[in-house]
């Protein structure tokens, strides 16, 4: 059995009862050594849920650390980190593994310019100067979403957003999160922005590695790309959850 050290939220008996009620907590951290591993833990009726909206908006779904429980009490999130230590927690991806996707140093690089051309690996000349985006969406899926960004801009200077929405799914609250971003920038007067998030969904779907089957996804795909047309040049990066914490703690905060 691996050892490691469970880390897990601060929260009151009113918290505990409404993790119990909604079936969802994020915000655990498991610690094996110098790994880190981040589940989400759901009961099964919300996780059914879940996973029937995001097959809905997107046509497919792809799970990644997710651990579902009879309950979410701390007694039985305990009960199964027991025995994921006991498999040496074989079926989860730690927060800082970048997966099997070819990286670049800080992440997948996937570019594209102001014509409309996509490609890999590109990287505009080193003398422009890029605002970074970094953008977080979450919340239940269905139900209340988050969508937050930070912006450094070209400058050094920094600015940050937050929306939420009443209704959305994991999927359209990182969409809704890359927008916001996009709007933060061009509100600056930004030419050139690089734009890096941890939602494979989001990257994959802007640069069309992967189809945005539903009309609901494709209609927040062509909001997306008509920002983009506006700057000179684009690139869009996938990053690990862990480089990614800026923009998911301030969609956290309430």
């Amino acid at each position: 059995m691996s050892t490691y050290k469970l880390v897990m939220p601060d929260w009151s008996k009113d918290d505990a009862w409404l993790h119990k009620t909604k079936g969802w907590l994020q915000g655990v951290a498991i610690v094996v050594g110098d790994v880190r591993y981040e589940p989400e833990f759901y009961d099964p009726v919300r996780y059914a849920q879940t996973l029937a909206a995001d097959v809905e908006a997107d046509g497919f779904a792809v799970p990644e650390n997710v651990v579902v429980v009879s309950a979410v009490t701390r007694t039985e999130i305990r009960r199964a980190v027991e025995r994921l230590a006991a498999t040496g927690f074989a079926s989860l991806r730690p927060t800082d593994q970048a997966g099997a996707q070819p990286e670049s140093e800080d992440g997948v690089a996937l570019d594209g310019q102001r014509d409309g051309s996509r490609s890999g690996g590109i990287k505009p000349a080193e003398a422009t100067k890029e605002a970074i985006i970094h953008f977080d969406g979450g919340g239940l899926s269905p139900g209340p979403v988050t969508a937050a960004c930070t912006v450094e801009l070209s400058d050094g200077s920094l600015d940050q957003a937050v929306e939420r929405f009443d209704e959305g799914t994991h999927n359209t609250a990182e969409w809704q999160a890359f927008i916001l971003g996009l709007r933060v920038a061009l509100k600056h007067g930004e030419r050139h922005v690089l734009v890096r998030g941890d939602s494979r969904v989001v990257v994959n779907q802007i640069t069309r590695e992967w189809k945005a089957k539903s009309p609901a996804m494709q209609s927040l795909r062509a909001q997306a790309d008509e920002l983009l047309a506006l700057f000179d040049t684009w690139r869009v990066e996938w990053i690990p959850r862990k480089q990614n914490h800026r923009a998911d703690k301030l969609g956290r905060a309430r």
